[in-house]
């Protein structure tokens, strides 16, 4: 064991080295970007709003996510991210063009809550999202 500091290119090399193992055992790779989220807790204001009660700490009356917080927010993770698509070729997935504009990002669609806390997305939503992005259809093998 090395002890390194921590950092985007330690992480970048860890992460491309686990995806060139799993695609060894002939697997396909596909990263799933974060949901957006700058820190405070989008379910914790939902669900105060869906109660009727004031929602303290959120940037944007409605839960929504500033677009510009939400970049500083994951700057390194897109770093990250950014570095092995780079690498491996993988494909990486976005929620950015179903929930963000140019200034905000919604925390509810078609009716539903989106966000369980700060960062985590319900199972609904989640049902949601992927079928909204295909993502069974890239990971599923084609008949």
């Amino acid at each position: 064991i090395v002890e390194q500091p921590p950092g985007v290119g330690v992480a970048a090399e860890a992460l491309v080295a686990t995806i060139r193992h799993v695609q060894a055992l002939g697997k396909k790779v596909v990263l799933v970007g974060p949901p957006p989220s700058s820190g405070f807790n989008i379910g914790n204001c939902l669900e105060r709003q869906a109660r009727g009660m004031l929602a303290f700490g959120a940037p944007m009356e409605n839960c929504s996510v500033p677009v510009a917080d939400y970049r500083q927010f994951f700057a390194l993770t897109d770093q990250l991210l950014a570095r092995v698509v780079q690498e491996t070729g993988v494909k990486l997935l976005s929620f950015d063009p179903l929930l963000c504009d140019q200034t905000r990002c919604v925390s509810r669609m078609d009716g539903q809550l989106l966000y369980v806390d700060a960062g985590h997305i319900t199972h609904d939503a989640s049902r949601l999202l992927v079928g909204r992005l295909g993502l069974a259809a890239e990971l599923l093998p084609r008949p």
